[in-house]
């Protein structure tokens, strides 16, 4: 598979199996752990191929974003996200944390 290339610093993670094992025994004891899973692979679906800072720039595509002044405190897009997360699950999360 072939990559392309995005301007700027890039960064990857990799885990060896070591850490595969440890997150694998971790999920199994603790099963809320899984939620965090389930949220990098909703994030890896709405972050495409774009870079950090591609996706910095799509905050400014909210209303609630870019017409908020700087130091002010930004409104809450909750039921916005919630709705996309349901849009992206099939209807069947409301994007919160089960526990």
């Amino acid at each position: 598979m072939r990559r392309e290339r995005l301007s700027g610093p890039q960064f990857e993670f990799l885990l060896g199996p070591s850490a595969e094992t440890f997150l694998e025994e971790a999920v199994r004891e603790q099963p809320v752990l899984e939620w965090y899973s389930r949220q990098t692979d909703l994030a890896l679906v709405v972050a495409v191929n774009r870079s950090g800072s591609a996706l910095k720039e799509i905050r400014y595509e909210h209303a609630e974003y870019a017409a908020t002044p700087f130091g002010a405190s930004i409104p809450s897009i909750r039921e916005k996200v919630a709705q996309r997360l349901r849009d992206i699950d099939g209807g069947g999360s409301d994007g919160q944390a089960e526990g």
